[in-house]
This record gives structure tokens, sequence and C-alpha cells, in this order.
């Protein structure tokens, strides 16, 4: 995630939306606000599992853009795997 620019689209249930900022800040990564053709990866929340328009449109985009699209869990694992790696 370093240096990545990443968008969150939809609640992280574990963390709230400045924690998952702060998160991805402490992880070197840049925490953006709105999808744009910079973003590197989106993550997306457990309530934008659903086939809602703005979240069809979010994975057009994440597509058409070859961008990485992270799950809820793919993002928390990301978070440890780059902890153990910082404490090691």
């Amino acid at each position: 995630m370093y240096n990545q620019k990443v968008f969150v689209n939809g609640k992280i249930n574990e963390l709230s939306r400045k924690e998952i900022f702060q998160v991805i800040k402490a992880a070197g990564g840049k925490p953006q606000l709105i999808l744009t053709n910079d973003t590197d990866i989106v993550i997306s929340g457990k309530k934008n599992a659903s086939l809602t328009l703005t979240n069809l449109k979010i994975q057009k985009q994440a597509i058409r853009n070859n961008l990485l699209v992270w799950t809820e869990e793919d993002f928390l694992s990301a978070l440890e795997a780059e902890l153990v790696g910082v404490a090691v």
C-alpha cells in the first residue's frame, strides 16, 4: 500500500472512516475522498457488496483503469501483513 492512492467505498466494520484514513497514512498510502484516474486501490466495504448504481459505476471505473479492488478482508489482511513486516 506504500505510496499508493487508496479510495474507500462503503463501510469497513472494524474501523471508522477517520481511523481508516489514519491507518492508510501510517502504512505509507494516500487516502482519497473521491475515485480518480490516479487511484491505485479501491477498498469496497461490506455495505457496498450489493449492486447499487454507485457501486456499479465504481466497479466499471476500477475495471477500466485496471485498479486493484480489495474487499474489507483483503484490506485488513494487507494491513496485518504490513504491520508484521514493520515489526520484524
